[in-house]
């Protein structure tokens, strides 16, 4: 999972970028709901594969949306507004059905803050299924594995071999891999939404804690054989230490 790791890690990045510009953009110092609102349109014409950005006053109310209306909406009660009013950077991801779209969404927040550290706003980003979709190709896995994200209820957001985008998992199968996710570095035999059965692995989404879970499968005979090769060179590479390690001792 190292590599799904790091590539959730850009992922992260990218998304505390867009914020970051957004934040120092001119069009947002007055926080003037109209300026705000048509600055996130014009970032959403680039940044295809979000479901909104926007803010909201110290109070949780919105006044800014690139998508939709944000009158009379409040966020006061979202677990990503509140870690924001009291962080310095970008929250963790809260897995949410948006107010404003209505659509599954990981949102994460970013406060603006001024000269003398008070909040002035918080902004947010909303994420969706297409983002989801390239986070999981830029895992660049093996040919015949795949990786899938499910929400904490277990709405598959993204991949195909544990159930169909946007529907709900099974029961069994969600608790499955929600087993596999408590032990690190567990594989298990868990059967797909196909009839097949795999070898998977699973981890809470490094950005999201428990709102997300990564589930990473392989057919079984390829997966064993590279855990066979890595044990191996896992070996091997002890028995080097060691011996490096004699040789040093002798000739000290």
């Amino acid at each position: 999972f190292k590599v799904a790791e790091q590539q959730e890690a850009l992922a992260l990045d990218a998304v505390q970028g867009a914020l970051k510009v957004m934040a120092h953009a001119n069009d947002l110092q007055d926080l003037d709901p109209q300026a705000c609102s048509a600055l996130a349109r014009r970032m959403l014409d680039t940044l295809t594969d979000y479901n909104n950005l926007g803010a909201a006053l110290p109070d949780g109310r919105l006044f800014c949306s690139g998508r939709g209306v944000a009158a009379a909406i409040s966020v006061r009660d979202r677990a990503w507004f509140a870690e924001a009013q009291g962080g310095a950077g970008i929250s963790r991801g809260e897995y949410v059905v948006g107010r404003i779209s209505g659509q599954p969404s990981l949102v994460f927040a970013y406060p603006l803050r001024g000269g003398g550290g008070e909040l002035r706003a918080v902004l947010f980003a909303s994420i969706g299924f297409q983002w989801f979709n390239r986070l999981l190709a830029g895992y660049g896995l093996p040919a015949g594995w795949d990786a899938n994200l499910i929400s904490r209820d277990g709405v598959v957001l993204a991949g195909s071999s544990v159930g169909e985008q946007g529907r709900s998992l099974p029961p069994a199968r969600l608790e499955a891999l929600l087993g596999i996710s408590r032990t690190p570095d567990r594989f298990a035999e868990t059967i797909d939404a196909g009839g097949t059965l795999r070898l998977y692995g699973a981890h809470r989404l490094s950005f999201a804690e428990d709102d997300v879970l990564v589930a990473i499968g392989a057919p079984l005979g390829a997966t064993l054989g590279a855990i066979d090769r890595d044990f191996y060179l896992r070996v091997v590479l002890l028995m080097l230490v060691t011996l490096f390690a004699a040789l040093i001792a002798r000739l000290a």
